[in-house]
């Protein structure tokens, strides 16, 4: 504060480039979301609503494998060609209805994207308004809305293989962080 009890010139210019740079992340959001909206939106209308995620192909191969072992059966031949391990974390929805396993499936592939965008940041040090753009790019890389729609594992396993990346990052030469990383990769 100056003499005057007013900020003083220094403060001010700092104030006007605080509100410009406020100013551009709301430009940079607007942007961002009138270019996903309508890609979003045809989406929506290409794939349908929502029961599209509560009937997927792939998480379907994914049950009846985790059946099969609940029924203590072998789940090879058939059209399952993963490794047990993920037929044997999915056992439990098998006790619960098919649009119930689906729904539970699809929102930890949500929160597996979370976690993927999270960890990529984390990894290649970004903040701000960079992550802004990170989520808008693997939200409308159609690999991820296929993923989702066909229930496939590759999102959570891409989420597994970058937190791993980011513990490694994060954590340095450390024996905790190796592990942990190690044991990331290994369930991805």
């Amino acid at each position: 504060y100056g003499e005057r009890g007013g900020l003083n010139d220094g403060d001010g210019v700092k104030a006007e480039r605080l509100a410009l740079k406020r100013g551009l992340l709301l430009v940079e959001i607007g942007f961002v979301g009138a270019f996903c909206a309508p890609l979003l939106l045809g989406l929506v209308r290409k794939f349908g609503a929502l029961h599209e995620l509560l009937d997927p192909v792939d998480f379907g191969h994914y049950m009846t494998a985790a059946r099969a072992i609940a029924a203590g059966e072998s789940i090879y031949p058939g059209p399952y060609l993963y490794p047990p391990l993920l037929a044997g974390l999915l056992t439990p929805l098998v006790h619960v209805s098919e649009t119930t396993a689906a729904a539970v499936w699809a929102l930890a592939n949500l929160c597996a994207i979370g976690l993927l965008i999270a960890a990529f940041c984390v990894a290649a040090g970004l903040r701000g308004r960079f992550v802004l753009w990170v989520v808008a790019g693997v939200v409308l890389l159609p690999a991820t809305y296929e993923s989702l729609l066909l229930g496939q594992v590759n999102i959570v396993v891409a989420s597994l293989v970058m937190s791993s990346v980011a513990v490694h990052v994060r954590g340095g030469p450390s024996i905790r962080s190796q592990l942990l990383g190690g044991a990331l990769l290994g369930v991805a």
